[in-house]
């Protein structure tokens, strides 16, 4: 019984003893395990990271697509906008070309008609200046041969030599002296020559 006492302490002596030498191979393990564990705990956190930054890099790309597009649209409206302003302004610079040959041959037509009526009125001026001292003239010779026709009517009509002979002139003769008489009470733009002629 002492026997199995005494080889039970030295069980436990040899126990104790293998616990308290370091074994190295051992250690080795345990420095892996930490690193393991090390690494594992950074593998995650690194997993973390790059799944928040994929993530932001998914929304960014996203949110570059969706503004490529709205800049192409606008891009696209732009251009077309441009395109139909410089139409605008193609039309615009004909329209003035024509406008300003219009203006251009107006103004010649215009120069051109104001040449035309200063000469007509410098002849109408001219002929009317002639008619009125012309009608001044004979209504004198008309009130002078009235004055010489009332002195000397009883004698010529007594005569019967004349009588047929004033018959067939007076008649158109006093007709154009009254017409004269008639235009001395008008307005000179109003006389027309013509009449006088016929």
């Amino acid at each position: 019984m002492q026997l199995i006492s005494l080889l039970a302490t030295v069980f436990v002596a040899v126990g104790v003893a293998e616990k308290e030498v370091t074994n190295p191979l051992s250690k080795v393990i345990d420095l892996l395990k930490d690193l393991s564990a090390k690494v594992t705990a950074d593998g995650e956190a690194e997993a973390k990271a790059y799944k928040e930054y994929f993530e932001w890099c998914d929304d960014a790309a996203a949110n570059t697509k969706y503004a490529i597009e709205t800049a192409t649209k606008k891009k696209a409206k732009l251009e077309a906008k441009i395109a139909q302003l410089g139409a605008d302004i193609e039309t615009g610079a004909a329209k003035i070309e024509d406008l300003a040959a219009a203006i251009a041959t107006n103004e010649a037509d215009l120069k051109a008609a104001t040449a035309i009526r200063a000469k007509e009125a410098a002849a109408f001026g001219k002929a009317e200046a002639e008619l009125m001292s012309t009608i001044d003239t004979l209504t004198r010779a008309i009130a002078t041969l009235e004055r010489e026709m009332a002195k000397k009517s009883s004698r010529i009509c007594t005569d019967g030599y004349l009588q047929p002979q004033l018959d067939a002139f007076l008649p158109e003769r006093c007709y154009r002296c009254s017409w004269i008489l008639h235009c001395r009470q008008k307005p000179p733009h109003s006389i027309d020559p013509i009449a006088f002629i016929r």
